[in-house]
């Protein structure tokens, strides 16, 4: 009986040894490493703080635009275009890539009879998105008040073909036409328009465009 505690107690020794060989060994590697160690862990913690600093300094800036956005769609809704501008222009530099600030403020300096300036705007939204029918037959509208005819017609055409049932641009594309002597085209357009038979679009000034071509 004696004789199995003692050999019991030699095991637990020879155990408690071992552990504590292998601890030394790891804190001796520790020790060793210690420099390197600490310099990983503060290219970590650098990193992440970097990280972090990135994604708070991202999402003000787009709470920014957004009240820059917000702020100068409510300022030209109220009339106040020149405001509109500067706030939608600070829209615009916080985020170039939003085609809503650039459509936004083509119609503020549209407001403003800045035609020019109005059509960039417009160019550079579409650009952005190409699947914006309205803002292309904004941009031809003012093609059309510069005198340039084709430019103007190439752009209701894109404007009709991104959505067949926007009747304003087919009767811009009909008048545009029309103006240009293209009579067959003109005629096409028109009698689209007819067929529609859109709710509020005085059909029978229409009508009457179609008779008084040749």
């Amino acid at each position: 009986m004696f004789g199995s505690f003692f050999v019991v107690g030699n095991k637990k020794k020879g155990r408690n040894r071992l552990e504590l060989k292998a601890e030394n060994k790891m804190l001796g590697f520790v020790m060793n490493y210690k420099k390197p160690l600490l310099a990983i862990c503060a290219a970590v913690i650098l990193v992440i703080a970097v990280v972090v600093g990135l994604q708070m300094r991202d999402q003000k800036i787009k709470e920014d635009q957004k009240q820059a956005y917000t702020s100068g769609s409510q300022a030209y809704s109220k009339g106040k275009f020149d405001q509109a501008i500067k706030n939608l222009e600070q829209a615009k530099q916080l985020n170039p890539q939003d085609p809503k600030a650039h459509v936004a403020l083509a119609q503020s300096y549209e407001a403003k009879g800045q035609l020019d300036k109005a059509a960039e705007e417009y160019k550079a939204s579409i650009a952005l998105n190409s699947n914006q029918p309205e803002a292309i037959y904004n941009l031809a509208i003012i093609y059309r008040s510069q005198g340039n005819m084709q430019a103007a017609i190439d752009e209701l055409n894109k404007a009709v073909k991104l959505n067949a049932n926007f009747v304003q641009a087919r009767i811009a594309l009909g008048d545009t036409y029309a103006q240009t002597g293209v009579f067959n085209k003109a005629k096409e357009q028109y009698q689209t328009v007819i067929k529609m038979k859109p709710f509020g679009v005085d059909l029978a000034g229409i009508k009457a465009k179609l008779g008084s071509l040749k």
